[in-house]
């Protein structure tokens, strides 16, 4: 699975171009943004629109991703999340795609940030 990570003023937007299917690249993206935590980041959107398909391993680094960046002190939000991979994430047991923040597109996740002020 392959990114890319842009800057929105101070929020951080991960573009995830391929499908959260598992492998090392999986795990990358949440090594990277458990890195930018460490730096001081703490505004995140994950933009899903070119992931067509997410299987557990992926559903688990989002999972991971969210709660890293919460117990920061920052916010999360996903955004462009196909029907595909929503109705995997709705399909999982525990809450899963309630307890996320979704966004129709990118720019309204980036707007939705507009009140939002992290704790450091």
């Amino acid at each position: 699975m392959r990114f890319t990570i842009e800057t929105a003023g101070d929020i951080r937007v991960v573009v995830v171009q391929q499908s959260l299917d598992g492998g090392w690249e999986t795990f990358a993206l949440k090594d990277r943004i458990s890195g930018l935590i460490q730096e001081g980041a703490r505004k995140f959107i994950i933009d899903l629109e070119a992931a067509h398909f997410v299987n557990s391993t992926g559903i688990g680094v989002m999972v991971a991703i969210l709660a890293s960046v919460r117990a920061a002190g920052g916010r999360v939000k996903f955004s462009s999340i196909g029907d595909r991979v929503r109705r995997s994430l709705i399909a999982t047991s525990g809450g899963i795609w309630e307890s996320l923040d979704v966004c129709p597109n990118l720019e309204t996740a980036i707007a939705a940030f507009g009140a939002f002020h992290a704790d450091s």
